[in-house]
């Protein structure tokens, strides 16, 4: 009964959670433009999210990894960083579009110009995300968002031809307007292939501690919740097509022209309908967006994080969707036009998909991670500890390539990892590794080094070189090498390093402590 209440629950946030401001303004420029011939692109991308949204519950589940966590720890920073700076840079972009969208529902309902919401709007979400928890944000905001169920009452009540609506959903080719139509369709894909709707759902299984006995309950969610998002997608398409038609409007550039797809059904009502659909769709996105931030700065640099978490125990993590926000504003209050950067930042994701999801394709067929459930946690455990036991020993004599084999599986095995102390504190990721080479026998670890020195060394000697000079300018000489932790201060290796230490008597913390004392401190509510 408990997990039927949480498919249940699950289903009904997602319906809420999947319409946003890129999938509204897509349909209707669709609709508008090429009436049902577009439906095909709203379902494959359907079909697509299902399919990821499945996989990153599962790989959450039986990993107990976020999708952040595993790119960087299989393919290392170097490989990692590309894909998180053009995640940050999309998903900057549809934040910004989301708070335009609710800053022009604000003036659809007050007459006053949506760049005078936009720092208001910023604010109410930050105060949500300071304040509430990731119960509330999941489920509380999204629910609210059934109110966009409105479209598919109103498809149902406009008597669409039920077969032109099915030959819709058949791919083919335009019949004008050709290269509007394939951007149209590109655009579509990225608003319903949004990296942020995969790995926040990544992100949500581990806040919720999902394990193997949920991946059920993910199936069910991801294929129910993601079918009737795009149920509500479809509605949208097929009312832009009929009502923004017979009104003559034949392309979307103004979003003042979208309540009209709604007032010819419910009256005056409609207009309201529209409103509140546009405005808590826009958003509760706006939450996840800020958030899928956060996760991604936190979890790809090891930092502590967790929306559940008061924000003096997570400065970063709370930091980051503090600045998110109030940025993403900016364009907004200088007056870019929000419908626009909608449209040209769903094609930008759909541009930027391979980034993201290639790697995380690559992490299902992992054996290292999704591949442990079929042998329980304990087998990659044990293989962990065994190498660790030989890391220790030293091991006996062996060729030169045993010794390169060994070190590659060294540097697998433990680079990139997350680190944590005794009391289970996310510390950061292994940045480096200091081993000692010893002829004819394999590397013997002496430590591993965490900052961001370490990792600009990986990118270079002279990015290697700046950051410690700036270290050094900013903190003083003692913050100018990396953070040192001894190899025989190893507790166990499982799905995190965790060392005998209490992370609050070392210096690896000044950076976070410093964010406590003079920036998040001083916010009331922290």
């Amino acid at each position: 009964m408990k997990k039927l209440l949480e498919i249940s629950l699950g289903v009904v946030t997602s319906v809420g959670g999947f319409l946003e401001v890129g999938s509204m303004a897509t349909a209707a420029q669709a609709g508008a433009l090429f009436g049902f011939q577009l439906i095909w692109a709203v379902v494959l991308g359907t079909i697509c999210i299902i399919f990821l949204v499945e996989m990153a519950g599962r790989f959450a589940a039986v990993s107990h990894h976020t999708i952040a966590d595993g790119i960087r720890e299989r393919f290392g920073f170097n490989a990692f960083i590309l894909p998180l700076l053009a995640t940050l840079l999309v998903n900057f972009l549809v934040l910004s579009a989301e708070i335009g969208g609710v800053a022009i529902a604000a003036e659809l309902a007050t007459g006053i110009s949506f760049q005078w919401w936009a720092l208001p709007v910023a604010f109410l979400a930050w105060l949500l995300l300071w304040k509430g928890t990731f119960g509330l944000i999941e489920k509380g905001v999204s629910m609210l968002g059934l109110v966009t169920l409105c479209f598919v009452v109103g498809a149902v009540m406009l008597r669409p031809e039920w077969k032109e609506v099915a030959v819709g959903a058949v791919p083919s080719l335009p019949h004008h307007d050709t290269a509007k139509y394939w951007f149209m369709a590109v655009s579509i894909l990225g608003a319903s292939i949004s990296p942020y709707l995969f790995m926040f759902y990544s992100s949500g299984a581990i806040e919720d501690q999902w394990d193997k006995s949920y991946l059920g309950t993910n199936r069910a969610i991801a294929g129910l919740g993601m079918s009737f998002g795009g149920t509500i997608s479809v509605g949208v398409l097929i009312v832009a097509a009929l009502v923004l038609g017979a009104h003559g409007v034949a392309e979307v550039d103004d979003y003042n022209q979208l309540p009209l797809m709604l007032i010819p059904i419910f009256g005056f009502w409609g207009f309201v309908l529209f409103v509140a659909s546009l405005a808590i769709a826009c958003f509760g996105a706006a939450l996840e967006v800020a958030l899928q931030q956060a996760y991604l700065v936190a979890q790809g640099f090891g930092w502590n994080w967790g929306e559940d978490l008061k924000p003096r125990d997570d400065p970063g993590f709370s930091l980051a969707y503090t600045l998110t926000l109030f940025l993403a504003a900016i364009p907004i209050v200088l007056g870019l036009d929000p419908l626009k950067l909608t449209i040209f930042s769903m094609a930008l994701t759909a541009a930027s998909l391979p980034l993201t999801v290639v790697p995380f394709l690559f992490l299902l067929n992992d054996e290292r991670y999704v591949g442990e459930h079929r042998n329980g946690p304990h087998f990659e455990r044990g293989r962990d500890l065994r190498h660790l036991a030989r890391l220790r020993a030293g091991g006996s004599d062996r060729s030169a390539a045993d010794i390169r084999r060994h070190l590659m599986q060294l540097l697998r095995d433990i680079l990139d990892k997350q680190v944590v102390d005794r009391e289970q504190v996310k510390i950061g990721k292994v940045d480096g590794l200091v081993a000692e080479l010893r002829r004819g026998k394999p590397p013997k670890v002496v430590a591993i080094e965490l900052g961001s020195i370490s990792l600009a060394r990986r990118l270079g000697v002279v990015p290697g070189r700046w950051t410690a000079r700036l270290a050094a300018r900013l903190s003083g000489k003692r913050q100018a090498r990396p953070h040192r932790i001894g190899w025989n201060k190893v507790r166990d290796i499982g799905v995190d390093i965790e060392f005998d230490i209490d992370v609050r008597r070392t210096r690896i913390f000044s950076w976070q402590d410093w964010l406590r004392e003079h920036v998040v401190g001083r916010i009331p509510g922290a």
